[in-house]
């Protein structure tokens, strides 16, 4: 077990800078996603009345907690980059905005329904990525790769 408290720098893998950089690229192209959703109308989202339905009837709280998400997970990749600590519990609550984002899609709308099982491809991955940093900043800290 390495001292995570010793003041002597310990060095990284390159892979370590390329994973947190690609991480905060895809945190950034969520954030945009999520700032996209607020300024088009909906009307143009699609043609379809069906859907068009859909996003008008997400209730605050699902854009909320898509928010609080994108905006986790970017500065929780920050934090990765910064090699700081406090990356991994930024992380979780990412994860936790993720999880209740798509508890709505999945089990309180018709999305899957109405948009048909391929619009459950891009949630997974962001669920299965956002796992995936999770186990990633712990191995960091455990590297004592994070201070």
């Amino acid at each position: 077990m390495q001292d995570t408290d010793s003041p002597v720098a310990t060095k990284v893998p390159a892979w370590f800078w390329i994973v947190g950089f690609v991480a905060l690229l895809w945190n950034v192209l969520g954030l945009l996603a999520f700032v996209v959703s607020f300024l088009t109308p909906v009307e143009q989202m699609s043609e379809d009345p069906t859907v068009q339905r859909l996003f008008k009837n997400l209730p605050l709280w699902y854009h909320v907690v898509f928010g609080v998400a994108v905006i986790a997970g970017t500065l929780g990749c920050v934090g990765l980059l910064m090699r700081a600590r406090w990356a991994l519990p930024v992380l979780v609550v990412s994860i936790l905005g993720v999880v209740a984002q798509q508890s709505y899609m999945y089990f309180m709308s018709d999305t899957l329904e109405v948009m048909g099982g391929s619009a459950a491809i891009m949630p997974t991955m962001v669920l299965v990525i956002g796992i995936a940093l999770i186990g990633f900043s712990k191995l960091a800290t455990g590297k004592g790769w994070l201070r």
